[in-house]
């Protein structure tokens, strides 16, 4: 046998202190490491040799530093104290730790400190998890409109919030610590049935919210609602009931009972069909005519309507009875019955009559359901004729394109090539076919827009274009028409609007905007054109001094074939030709670029002003 010496108790020392799931060290006098076991390297990734004689403060938390030493001051007193600190670990963070230490004084004098310390950082956060959990309790405990009391399982009120004292009377100090079963607000012949409804509450089961009447601290009865449940806070069990004063429900139920004879009687003198069913749907009572049910009295009446009517048709009334009850507001429903062997229609109003009972009368509708059938087949042909109408537009219009081309190219072949070769008569027949060339290869440009439109097969190609240089080129293009009708055009513009278009759509919206100003201003006019950016919107506006639009116009002038014909006195300067597509088919670009067009004017002769927004 091993003869036990000192070597071998400091080497079982030793294999104690390295196999415990606590952090062992030892500090001399100067509070300096002079041993730490192995498990701190895995719980804080310092090693040994890089704490080992130097002082444990330097790894505590700021804020913690002033508890330490004064723990070690409690020690060196009494001989052993207890702390919870924070000490940083190797990577930055910082874990709790429970401490105990122990005062240690060697033959030779010197003194030094046992420290056992075990990490807690996981009770710390549940410690706090609760507090918070609590406060937020206490928050919404005290800051209730309705009231609420606190019960222990044993049924002794230990808390009640202020709102308690409005209903009962009592303050809350008054009930605290009190038996809530004998509480003298609780009659004798409630107390036997919420006992047994707390009893079942602890036993695990759910508790339904149930209504009691309670004598206030004055004497006056009231009403209130229950309702309990279990609540946990930390480690122990409450039971936690809300009361809410329910006497005004109470009476207003009461009134509606009351009145259900009266009802009857009035629904006595309605002509139509009524059921009066129960919240199951069970048939209670009728009014109608035999020939005008679907089934005789003694077949339905005491049953529920999943056994009477067609399962579909059940649904859909068993529904509506119950949202009616939940909601007390009228629920319709529209079904058909083969009757007499004809399929009849009928609309079911089913209205509230009281909690637990509903109201359905019944109309017949077969005659307004014909109707509506006959409307819908002419709906539906009708909109086959709008189909047919837009199929001959868009074929029509791409058959007329090509010899439309042919005419206008041989058009503008002579007025280029040929011009001195035709008298003064030719030379203005064909300048007259070349005008109306255009004006119906615009048109059948448009036409073939609405088409596409239509069809929903209108596309952009968008990309990052500016917006500046479109509107003067734009404006340019239209140099030859302003000098011809003696306009001038005052362009204020932006000097670079970088914006995601379709060049070709835009221009196409521009040039409409301008030739709409020039036609409808008078010679000697004026037309500004604006371009500017706000926050993220361009916004070009037009605005002419030309005849202006009164509401009537206003309200026409961006719909389809929307053209305004105007034939008063002092008008005659107005260019009138044109089809009424142009703005139409602008609208729709510029609310496909996600943007807006609105047109502005005080009346006839105060000229207009067209406003388009788009996004950048």
């Amino acid at each position: 046998m091993a003869r036990y010496n000192p070597e071998m108790k400091e080497e079982i020392n030793r294999l104690i202190a390295e196999n415990v799931n606590d952090i062992i060290s030892i500090l001399d006098k100067n509070l300096n490491l002079v041993y730490i076991n192995d498990l701190q390297e895995d719980i804080s990734g310092f090693s040994k040799s890089e704490i080992i004689n130097r002082s444990p403060v330097e790894y505590l938390h700021p804020d913690d530093i002033k508890g330490a030493l004064e723990l070690l001051k409690i020690t060196l007193k009494e001989g052993k104290a207890q702390g919870e600190f924070r000490i940083r670990k190797k990577d930055g963070s910082y874990i709790w730790v429970e401490t105990n230490a122990k005062f240690l004084k060697s033959a030779s004098e010197e003194y030094k400190y046992l420290l056992i310390s075990r990490d807690i950082t996981k009770r710390i956060l549940a410690r706090k998890k609760i507090k918070t959990s609590e406060q937020k309790y206490r928050h919404l405990f005290e800051s209730a409109s309705f009231s609420i009391i606190l019960m222990n399982i044993d049924g002794l009120i230990i808390d009640a919030n202020s709102a308690i004292e409005g209903l009962v009377g009592y303050k809350k100090e008054e009930l605290i610590g009190k038996d809530f079963i004998k509480l003298p607000i609780i009659g004798p012949e409630f107390r036997s049935a919420i006992q047994r409804k707390y009893t079942a509450l602890l036993n695990g089961n759910s508790l339904p919210l149930f209504e009691i009447q309670i004598r206030k601290k004055k004497g006056k009865l009231i009403w209130v609602s229950i309702d309990s449940s279990l609540i946990r806070l930390g480690n122990e069990k409450f039971i936690q009931t809300i009361a809410r004063d329910v006497t005004k429900r109470k009476k207003a139920e009461k009134e509606i009972l009351n009145s259900e004879k009266k009802l009857r009687r009035l629904f006595g003198a309605i002509p139509d069909i009524y059921f009066f069913v129960s919240e199951d749907t069970t048939i209670l009572d009728y009014k109608g005519k035999k020939k005008d049910l679907y089934l005789l009295p003694a077949d339905f009446l005491g049953r529920k309507l999943n056994k009477l009517l067609p399962e579909d048709l059940n649904i859909k009334v068993s529904n509506g009875i119950k949202r009616t009850l939940a909601s007390r507001k009228p629920t319709l429903v529209e079904y058909s019955l083969p009757i007499g062997g004809e399929e009849r229609y009928f609309e079911a109003r089913i209205l509230y009559f009281s909690k637990k009972r509903a109201a359905m009368f019944i109309r017949e509708i077969t005659q307004r359901k014909k109707a509506e059938l006959l409307v819908s087949k002419e709906m539906k042909k009708l909109k086959q004729l709008d189909n047919v109408r837009k199929d001959l537009i868009s074929r029509v219009s791409h058959e007329l394109k090509t010899p439309i081309m042919s005419i206008r190219g041989a058009a503008e072949l002579l007025l280029d090539f040929y011009s001195y070769k035709l008298d003064k008569e030719s030379l203005e027949l064909v300048e007259i076919m070349d005008k109306g060339g255009r004006r119906l290869e615009q048109l059948i440009s448009n036409l073939l827009d609405i088409s596409r439109i239509e069809f929903q097969k209108f596309e952009l190609e968008k990309k990052k274009e500016n917006l500046t240089e479109i509107v003067r080129s734009c404006s340019e293009e239209m140099i030859y028409f302003l000098k011809q009708r003696n306009l001038e055009l005052k362009l204020n513009l932006v000097n670079m609007l970088d914006i995601d278009i379709d060049k070709l759509r835009i221009e196409q919206v521009i040039t409409n905007l301008l030739s709409n100003a020039i036609k409808n201003t008078p010679p000697g006019g004026n037309i500004n054109l604006t371009l500017k950016k706000t926050n993220n919107t361009s916004v070009l506006s037009i605005s002419d001094t030309g005849v202006g639009l009164n509401k009537e116009e206003i309200d026409k002038l961006f719909t389809r074939f929307g053209k305004i014909e105007r034939y008063e006195t002092g008008l005659e300067f107005l260019d009138i030709q044109g089809s009424g597509l142009g703005l139409f088919i602008s609208k729709e670009i510029v609310e496909m670029h996600e943007g807006t067009i609105e047109v502005k004017s005080e009346g006839r002769k105060k000229g207009s002003t067209f406003i388009v927004k788009l996004p950048i």
